[in-house]
């Protein structure tokens, strides 16, 4: 039994490069911060297959924004956008409820404490 623990011993021993800490700065918390503010995280609520590429093309298309708006697909049927401006996202989000192909699209500003998958993209106000 030694010899087991011995050996795993050495396999999981880290190099003096891995023990070294990487702190990051608040200049990358801001950065992340500022980005946070021109963005929302969208679900489409439906059990049926789309077209995620329609879906972004369409949702830029209804909220006619004054800039671009950057889409990522996330998986799950969740959306990242990222607005060129947060007078455009302010006004997406005031002019909801949105749908696609008949799927409620609740739309939230991430905090940058809860990962998208984990909030809570049920409802949206009429």
């Amino acid at each position: 039994m030694e010899e087991v623990i011995t050996s795993f011993d050495k396999i999981l021993l880290l190099t003096e490069e891995e023990t070294d800490v990487v702190p990051i700065g608040e200049a990358d918390e801001d950065d992340v911060h500022e980005r946070l503010k021109t963005a929302l995280v969208g679900k489409v609520l439906t059990t049926k297959s789309f077209n995620r590429e329609a879906f972004k093309q369409t949702m830029m298309k209804i909220w006619n924004t004054s800039m671009e708006v950057r889409a990522k697909d996330l998986g799950e049927n969740l959306f990242l956008f990222i607005f060129a401006t947060e007078l455009d996202r302010k006004r997406v989000l005031r002019n909801g409820p949105w749908n696609f192909d008949k799927a409620l699209v609740p739309l939230e500003e991430p905090n940058g404490n809860i990962a998208p998958s984990r909030m809570m993209l049920k409802f949206a106000e009429f």
